[in-house]
Parts: structure tokens; sequence; C-alpha cells
């Protein structure tokens, strides 16, 4: 039997860019699926970005929550505070 798919879930896109990708970059999934914990969001952009030096930000990253229920919701911005609160605050040591 297949997984049901959820109602309510996370994507998560990242700008790629250098190397083999087009001048302007490419966005791509960097999720294995719907995402529906806020915790393992997180911590999947920490591992998307951590080869880069800046790290997220608005313009490489995008994220929506996706519910049937009411329009789709940019939580880029939030997603990007809660990334800078896990590396600064919630573990800093690990980011050193």
């Amino acid at each position: 039997m297949t997984p049901k798919f959820p109602e309510q879930f996370f994507v998560a896109y990242k700008l790629f860019t250098g190397g083999s990708f087009p001048p302007n970059g490419t966005w791509g999934d960097i999720l294995d699926g719907p995402v529906t914990d806020e915790e393992e969001l997180i911590d999947k952009i920490v591992e998307a970005f951590k080869d880069c030096a800046a790290g997220p930000n608005a313009s490489a990253l995008a994220v929506w929550y996706v519910d049937p229920y009411d329009p789709e919701q940019d939580c880029t911005e939030w997603a990007l505070n809660a990334v800078e609160y896990k590396l600064h605050v919630d573990e800093p040591e690990a980011y050193r």
C-alpha cells in the first residue's frame, strides 16, 4: 500500500549556482519529499547550505507551507529566522 501524502507540509527550494549550473542558477528541491515537522525542515535547510559560506538568504532559499484549506503560505522569512536561531543561539558550538 502506498503511504498517504500528507495534507499539510513544507516545500523548500535552493538556488543552485556556479560550476555546471546556468549563469543565473537553477532552483532545486532540497527536501526528500514533503516535510511536516518544523525542526526537520530547519535541519534540512542547514544541511543544504552547509557548504555555502554566506549560508541561506532570501535570494537563494524559498520555503512554502502547503495546506489544502488555505492558500500556499510563503514562510521563507520565518525559516531564515529559525535557521539563524539554530546556528547562533540553539547550537552555536556545532557551527564554530
